[in-house]
């Protein structure tokens, strides 16, 4: 088993794998127009293209950066107990049972895909149904690739790739939103 991390870097590591899991998984789901028969604009049902914000939209368009706050959040709440999932290398289902539960099926919030989400909005079963593949990919791999990071199988050559890709993504959506804006 490895040394116990300090929480700064241990917080950085988290926030790069959520930021990269949720855009790849996002990217891919939006420009494959594998995501609920089509992104949320184009929804078929007027439930959903009334319920969610254009993907044109400045807040939207900044989505991906604010992950590396739920990254931090994330590495608020795994720190204490993080080890739990870095003892053999089938942990990380572990760590993505545990996200499955309590972020994507039971959150406290009506979210589309949780029990709630089915309980107490109009969204129709079908799309919770149709929501989930985005958010078991981008979960499972971000738990994949943080537990695989924390038990050393990364090396140094694929975490600088993952924060230059990081840097440069962040960079990319940061000159869209100017640009936007501007």
């Amino acid at each position: 088993m490895k040394q116990k991390n300090n929480f700064l870097t241990f917080a950085l590591r988290v926030s790069v794998i959520q930021f990269l899991s949720y855009f790849f998984i996002g990217f891919l789901t939006f420009t494959l127009k594998i995501h609920s028969l089509g992104y949320y604009e184009q929804h078929p049902i007027e439930i959903v293209t009334v319920f969610f914000k254009h993907s044109d939209s400045l807040i939207v368009m900044a989505g991906p950066l604010f992950q590396f706050i739920r990254g931090l959040l994330f590495a608020g709440a795994l720190y204490p107990i993080f080890h739990v999932f870095i003892e053999k290398k089938n942990d990380w289902l572990k760590l993505w049972l545990v996200i499955m539960v309590f972020a994507v099926f039971g959150p406290a919030g009506a979210a589309p895909g949780s029990i709630e989400g089915v309980i107490y909005t109009k969204l129709p079963p079908l799309f919770h149904l149709l929501y989930l593949p985005e958010l078991v990919l981008q979960t499972a791999l971000f738990s994949f690739l943080i537990q695989r990071w924390e038990m050393r199988d990364f090396n140094n050559k694929i975490k600088i790739i993952l924060y230059i890709l990081t840097g440069l993504i962040t960079l990319m959506l940061t000159l869209g939103l100017f640009q936007t804006t501007g």
